[in-house]
């Protein structure tokens, strides 16, 4: 018996398969990098923003103390 989830599955490999014109099985391998061959510590780390409260909002613990609210 199908499953539903057996179903889509299929569907979305059948469709896959015939919007890229090529097999979905994996014959096609992608290029692979040697990690032995690449430069550490090339691109710097971004730093980022300091977050600041945009207001604030009522405690979940205490109802008459104010929190800072943040959006993120």
């Amino acid at each position: 018996m199908i499953t539903r989830r057996k179903f889509v599955a299929g569907s979305g490999l059948v469709l896959a398969d015939s919007f890229w014109g090529r097999s979905v099985s994996g014959d096609a391998k992608a290029e692979s990098l040697d990690p032995s061959t690449l430069q550490a510590f090339v691109d710097p780390l971004p730093v980022p923003a300091i977050a600041r409260a945009t207001g604030t909002r009522t405690s979940p613990d205490d109802g008459k103390e104010q929190i800072p609210y943040y959006r993120v």
